[in-house]
């Protein structure tokens, strides 16, 4: 099961009606410095703790710098949990160099 996602089909899902919650697992500095618009930050050592809190009425969809080493582990992490998540394939710095 593939279980990232296109910088293309993220943005083709923001222009939809679907519940999407966009979770930045970097440091808070990393955060800070570069960021997705409308994404939280939860730092990946933080969202275990949180999953609790998390609703399976959403669509997550992770991410990190480069996309692929903390974004996929956070998004395994949320579907082991029982939620719907991908981790954005490049990252945030993908997203502002397209």
């Amino acid at each position: 099961m593939d279980t990232s996602i296109s910088q293309i089909a993220l943005k083709d899902l923001l222009e939809k009606d679907i519940p999407i919650a966009i979770i930045d697992v970097r440091d808070k500095e990393e955060f800070e410095a570069l960021n997705l618009p409308l994404s939280m930050n939860i730092p990946l050592e933080k969202l275990e703790k949180l999953l609790p809190f998390l609703s399976n009425k959403f669509q997550y969809i992770t991410v990190c710098g480069k996309g692929g080493g903390r974004s996929m582990k956070g998004s395994e992490l949320l579907i082991s949990a029982g939620l719907n998540a991908k981790w954005l394939t490049g990252g945030t710095f993908a997203w502002y160099n397209d």
